[in-house]
């Protein structure tokens, strides 16, 4: 299991820490990256890169802070970087501020990293022992016993100055907590290994030892800067600098062959397969898995350059050596005798490689149809097209990490969505050349198929609502009537200044409209019959009207002749 974790819930669709990974020990799944630990040499650069800090070192600060609660007594081993990765206090109110935790003694890890390095010296590196690589770096170790196994006789078989230090410390404080305080994730890992045990409790990086001093309102810039007993003459201060191995351990000179220096796991793989290949027959190798040396750890807080990392380790020592001789107690004394040894795995990580028709599958799918295609561009994280396809087939890697791919894949997408439109796009530069022409606006304007594509807007259709909305940038909504065409449309017009385009969105009202028509004339068609039918029944009613009063007065009249006769002249009736 790693010690680098990653927080799902901050990791999504980034490639970032692939790019920064130069083993790709990352794998993707659902947009989201996870450290492979049987790759993983834990450089840390991936938790360094990552820009939504979704992946952590393992930290003990609670472990820490519950020991420091329960009365516990805490020593630590303190890496020479450390005047690098707070550049901006006096390196003494660095221990300071280790001391206002709590820590009951602090002493410089590189107490230790002088009887290593004078133990490198006396290996008598000559042309007949062959190569010797340098130890001391966690990171270095684990790529050669993951990626180059075939060097491991050739790692220098010695524990680490942390590891030693801790074991010093561990037999004169054997009832305290040992720490180690740091500038990487390796040195993590490093404890954790059976060998290292046996001497830490736990390690805290630089950047979680800032974090805690935020934690704790410790600011150690106010604080009055604390001595340190050490030796003035301990050049092994330079242990984190590139070339400071060899410096310390005076290897540049009594040597048949040249002594070299390498920093950065990126420049370690390529030195190494050189190494490998027989390429290349140095003496010793001084191997850091960090860029410039331990100065630039992935756990380093200072935001500052690598450079001025070195220049303030520098300073620290030149200081220190102007001091009158110091000497630490005989206790602290590591003698060259007791540096003890340790031994290395072929842990070699072995790849499926899939075949090559598999990989030319993978390929094809994202659109590399061939070798001209591959863009190798680097924006998944690997170098290679090819690579990608292969960690894709691995179960590393997702089709989805293709930018150009997924870009076209959109464009493809979007270019559907408005050629199947039922509508008319247009879409048109700022100049008015069109630069888009959809099916359904080919129909209603372009009924000949002639060439549209960067061809001027004018020779379709009068172009004079596009230029007011380029001209305004306003949107016009548009009943627009084309006769020669025996076209009616409505249509939408608006601007996408970002991209100095005008669309135009047309539909096809004709056919609407004819129905519109017709029913407008089936209306009047009954108004006027509905009208005729109601004038007829006027007159009708006139006529039968009339009728009906001449036939009622004919009526009158004979019935007062009938009474008339019935009756005398006085109204009596006649007998």
């Amino acid at each position: 299991m790693s010690v680098i974790t990653s927080l799902t819930a901050k990791c999504k669709d980034c490639h970032r820490c692939i790019r920064a990974c130069h083993v790709k020990a990352i794998s993707l799944r659902n947009g989201q990256a996870r450290i492979v630990p049987e790759k993983c040499v834990v450089c840390g650069q991936c938790v360094a890169a990552c820009p939504q800090h979704a992946k952590h070192v393992s930290d003990c600060t609670e472990k820490l802070l519950a020991w420091l609660n329960q009365g516990e007594v805490v020593v630590a081993s303190l890496a020479p970087s450390f005047p690098a990765a707070f550049p901006h206090l006096d390196p003494l109110q660095v221990l300071a501020g280790l001391q206002a935790i709590g820590l009951s003694l602090v002493e410089e890890t590189a107490l230790a990293a002088l009887p290593v390095a004078k133990h490198y010296s006396n290996m008598r590196l000559k042309s007949e022992l062959g190569l010797t690589i340098s130890s001391c770096c966690p990171v270095v170790v684990n790529l050669i016993e993951i990626y180059f196994p075939e060097l491991v006789p050739h790692l220098a078989a010695t524990v680490s100055p942390m590891v030693l230090h801790s074991r010093s410390l561990r037999q004169r404080f054997p009832d305290a907590k040992v720490i180690f305080i740091g500038p990487c994730a390796g040195k993590v890992d490093e404890a954790l290994q059976p060998f290292a045990q046996d001497g830490l409790d736990a390690v805290l990086t630089f950047r979680q030892l800032a974090a805690l001093w935020h934690k704790l309102g410790v600011d150690p810039k106010t604080l009055t800067p604390v001595e340190l007993h050490t030796a003035s003459d301990n050049a092994a201060r330079l242990y984190p600098l590139e070339r400071g191995i060899i410096t310390s351990s005076k290897l540049e000179s009594g040597v048949t062959r040249s002594s070299v220096s390498v920093a950065g796991v990126e420049d370690c793989v390529e030195l190494f397969t050189d190494l490998s290949a027989g390429r290349l027959r140095p003496s010793f190798v001084e191997a850091l898995g960090c860029h410039g040396g331990c100065v630039g750890g992935s756990e380093m807080p200072s935001p500052v350059s690598v450079q001025a990392r070195k220049d303030a380790v520098i300073r620290y020592h030149e200081r220190i050596e102007m001091l009158p001789e110091l000497t630490p107690s005989p206790k602290a004394e590591l003698a060259l005798e007791g540096v003890p040894m340790r031994s290395f795995t072929n842990r070699r990580y072995v790849a499926n490689s899939p075949p090559e028709e598999e990989i030319s599958r993978v390929l094809m799918t994202i659109g590399k149809e061939s070798s001209v295609d591959e863009r190798n561009c680097g924006g998944c994280g690997y170098l290679t097209c090819r690579e990608k396809a292969v960690a894709t087939l691995q179960g590393f890697a997702e089709l989805e990490m293709c930018i150009p791919f997924m870009r076209a894949k959109f464009e493809s997408l979007s270019h559907l969505v408005v050629e199947s439109s039922p509508n008319g796009v247009i879409i048109v530069n700022s100049d008015l050349t069109i630069h888009q022409f959809n099916a359904e606006a080919q129909r209603m304007f372009n009924p000949e198929a002639k060439q549209t594509k960067d061809v001027c807007l004018a020779a379709f259709l009068d172009p004079k609502d596009f230029i007011e909305v380029l001209a305004t940038g306003k949107s016009l909504y548009l009943r627009v009537e084309y006769a020669a065409l025996g076209l009616v449309t409505r249509q939408v017009i608006y601007a996408l200044p970002a991209y100095s385009l005008v669309v135009g969105i047309i539909t096809d009202i004709t056919e609407d409209e004819r129905r519109h028509r017709e029913l407008e004339a089936k209306h009047q068609v009954t108004i006027q019959r509905a009208t005729a039918v109601i004038a007829n029944q006027m007159k009708l009613a006139q006529q039968i009207a009339g009728l009906l009063g001449e036939s009622t007065a004919a009526t009158k009249a004979t019935l007062f002749e009938l009474i008339s006769s019935l009756t005398d002249g006085n109204g009596v009736t006649s007998k």
